[in-house]
Order: structure tokens, then sequence, then C-alpha cells
């Protein structure tokens, strides 16, 4: 009988002792993730450059197969000489992701935005527009041009897709021409965020 009562008082202090181990473990695994999000938050990782990077995880130097870890998934396609990842989430907007190689060495980035046909396209722009300021600082150019005959249009997604308007970002940080873009094409608006070098790949 009394050995019972210790087993049951030996139980109870390991449960005590699991449970607070287990509440313990919670709480850092919290910490853990609270910190990761407060340093993706103010860095802007992974949809811009994490600290020591051009774009996302990657530099201008690195090969195929190094921009591929850096991802940590296989790519959505690839072709010769560009591999995608398909429906990224970046910042608020979902995205394809392009990356493009000259032979083997990473010669640009881009994300390429989806958008709903009837939603302002502006508004998703100046989004956007607004969290690369707070990243990289005032563009160093802030464009809206006008085509065709009678003056200005209405900056409207009608207006965009016929290419009677387009609207260009440009930011520079010392490593990357950084291009926020929207235009149209043949009735199609493009919607993206691309990142190219501005040094020269063998330095």
């Amino acid at each position: 009988m009394f050995r019972g009562f210790l087993r049951t008082m030996d139980y109870k202090r390991t449960e005590n002792c699991t449970g607070k181990m287990k509440k313990g473990m919670a709480l850092v695994a919290v910490l853990l993730m609270a910190a990761t999000l407060l340093s993706a938050c103010a860095y802007g990782a992974p949809y811009f450059a994490v600290p020591g990077f051009c774009f996302r995880r990657t530099t201008w130097k690195m090969d195929r197969d190094t921009v591929q870890l850096t991802e940590e998934r296989e790519p959505d396609e690839v072709y010769e000489n560009e591999i995608v990842y398909q429906s990224e989430f970046v910042y608020r907007f979902y995205a394809d992701l392009y990356y493009a190689f000259e032979g083997d060495t990473l010669a640009s980035a881009t994300y390429l935005f989806r958008y709903i046909l009837n939603h302002p396209i502006m508004d998703d722009f100046n989004i956007l527009r607004r969290a690369l300021v707070d990243f990289y600082g005032a563009p160093v150019e802030d464009n809206t041009a006008f085509f065709g005959t009678g003056g200005s249009f209405e900056i409207s997604n009608d207006n965009i897709a016929a290419g009677r308007v387009r609207r260009v970002c440009v930011w520079q940080d010392g490593y990357s021409k950084i291009s926020l873009s929207l235009k149209g094409i043949d009735g199609t608006v493009y919607f993206s965020l691309s990142y190219q070098p501005i040094i020269s790949n063998n330095t």
C-alpha cells in the first residue's frame, strides 16, 4: 500500500515536471517563432532581401544550383536559362517568381504578380510601392507615362491594359536596380517587381 502511494506521488511529480517542461518548450517555440516573424518584418525577408544578399537570399554571383538551394524546394518550371516558382506569397500578394541566368550565373529576378481583374490595380501598386519605400527609401525614379493622342488618360485597369498608361518606380541599393512596373501589352496587364545587378558579375 505504501509502495502504491509512493508510485502515485512519483507519477504526480513526474506529471507536474512533464507539464512544466511542455509549457516551457511551448514558450520557447512561441518566442522563436516571434523572433523569426519580427526578423522577417524588419528585413522584408524573404520578399525583398535579407542582410548581405541582393534579392531574397541570393547574390548576383550565385550559380543555378545554389539559387535553388536558397528556395528550399524544387522549381515548378525549369528552362534552359530560367527557373520559375509559382504562387509565392509576397508581402500581401501572390506572384510567380522568375530567376534568369546568363550561363550559370544569376542575372535577374522578377516577381510577376497576380491580381483580380475587377480590382483597381493601382491600389495594389501603391501598397507595394509604400512597402518598398519603407525598405529602400525614396525611389530614384517615379514616373507615370501616357501614350496616344488627346492628352493624359485616367490611370485605370483598361487604360493600362491597352498600353495608354504606364507606371514605374525604380530604386538602387548599391548592388541592384529594383523596378516596380505596371504596364500593358496586347490587352494584358503586367504588374512586376524586378531586380537586376548594377555591378558586374565578375567583380
